[in-house]
């Protein structure tokens, strides 16, 4: 659980990780079976490139939320689970078919190399 702890705690299954973790983030999601949090940017970000399967939470009052459960929707393998579900823990209901989702694999692409391609498409191609 990312931010959950001062130090890193480990009980079992469940390691608690502080906000300021020496652990690089999107390592911790490749190497996941699951991942389980709030629809953000990074979070989703995360989830995409490692192709690991997302239980997210989305929050109806954010402005943005609409395209990024589209995106979520179309591009990413997970369920939504309502905000209401976290406060009562009826999404631990939801674990038998999030853990049975499958990865996806994805090529790996560096942000440099595409916006280095995208930009000989786009301005340097024909001139």
């Amino acid at each position: 659980v990312s931010g959950a702890s001062e130090v890193i705690e480990t009980d079992r299954n469940l390691t608690l990780l502080p906000v300021r973790c020496p652990l690089h983030h999107p390592d911790l999601v490749r190497a996941a079976d699951l991942v389980i949090g709030k629809a953000g940017y990074s979070t989703i970000a995360e989830v995409h490139a490692a192709g690991t399967p997302f239980g997210c939470f989305i929050r109806a009052d954010y402005p943005e939320m609409g395209p990024l459960v589209e995106f979520i929707e179309r591009e990413i393998p997970g369920k939504m689970l309502a905000p209401e579900q976290f406060a009562d823990g009826t999404w631990l209901d939801e674990l038998p078919e999030l853990l049975a989702m499958q990865s996806v694999s994805r090529p790996s692409v560096s942000a440099a190399a595409e916006c280095a391609a995208l930009v000989r498409t786009s301005f340097l191609s024909g001139g």
